[in-house]
């Protein structure tokens, strides 16, 4: 049901608030001093505040993709040491032999020494990286005959 309010053209009513048509009302039109919308800078401060978020967002982002780049090759080189030591341990005491290679840019190294006690073999395996960071992984055991 449409309610039907008449306003009739008084001197007391503004223009802007007078009605047009039988059933509608117009909207009074906005008095100088109140606001309809956004000013430019009220939309310069959110696009700042919008932007520095975003770039700590990316940022952070950013951070993170990095540490675990770094992860996966600190875990990697950890089971590439792993993998050597293990070769080395099966080929026994007497085959005991430094040396290097290189495996999917990762470059590994032994080296062979004298043991703490008589009849002992310390073994000291490394793997080393470059990219993203260089790091490098040591670890170290001793073989008896």
């Amino acid at each position: 049901m449409v309610t039907t309010e008449w306003i009739v053209a008084s001197p007391r009513i503004p223009p802007a608030k007078r009605l047009l048509l039988r059933g509608f009302r117009i909207e009074a039109k906005a008095r100088a001093g109140q606001q309809q919308g956004f000013t430019m800078m009220e939309t310069l401060v959110a696009l700042v505040l919008f932007t520095v978020v975003l770039l700590g967002t990316l940022g952070g982002a950013a951070t993170v993709a990095w540490i675990n780049a770094q992860g996966g090759k600190t875990s990697r080189a950890m089971l590439l040491a792993q993998e050597r030591m293990e070769q080395l341990k099966a080929g026994g005491y007497a085959a005991l032999a430094s040396g290097s290679n290189t495996v999917g840019g990762f470059s590994r190294s032994w080296t062979v020494a004298t043991g703490p006690q008589a009849n002992t073999r310390r073994v000291d395996v490394t793997v080393t990286w470059t990219v993203p960071r260089s790091g490098s992984i040591t670890l170290t055991m001793v073989m008896s005959q």
